[in-house]
């Protein structure tokens, strides 16, 4: 029942106040609900249930994404030399399959190469998916080389 009259006959002001904001976010299409979602909101979103049998099987290649978004941003801060050219396009290759996989990896990497460590930042910058659901295997690919960044950078 999402008849706002229906639902609010009888409920004092308050209530009836709280049920038609919760009626106006069920109405909200996904894309523009999710820039108000923060990290439990998101958890509470269905998740891909092959998501960390999947991260496992990629931690490797992930170690050195993360590894070399360290290296560029040291880099970009002028505190090293980069990432090897033979690193950096093995990274590279990796992060073109997997965006031709759908997975959206190159944009969190580039925020990362360049310095990006919060959260937030991060996750808006992967769109929804084309049903405008929130993309959650992309969100949680891209935290998961953030957490392995932040490892790295504090000597781990």
């Amino acid at each position: 029942e999402r008849d706002e009259a229906a639902l609010c006959a009888g409920l004092d002001a308050n209530t009836a106040a709280l049920v038609r904001k919760m009626l106006q976010y069920v109405r909200m299409p996904a894309a523009q609900l999710e820039g108000g979602m923060d990290r439990n909101a998101r958890a509470g979103m269905p998740l891909d249930p092959e998501f960390d049998k999947i991260e496992a099987q990629m931690q490797p290649m992930l170690r050195r994404v993360a590894t070399m978004a360290v290296q560029q941003a040291r880099m970009a801060m002028g505190d090293g030399d980069g990432c090897p050219p033979d690193e950096e396009k093995a990274v590279t290759d990796f992060v073109t399959q997997m965006e031709g996989a759908n997975w959206q990896l190159r944009t969190p990497l580039e925020m990362l190469c360049a310095g990006v460590r919060t959260e937030g930042d991060l996750m808006e910058c992967i769109a929804p998916l084309p049903s405008g659901k929130p993309d959650d295997r992309s969100t949680r690919l891209a935290l998961s080389v953030m957490a392995l960044v932040l490892q790295i950078e504090q000597g781990g």
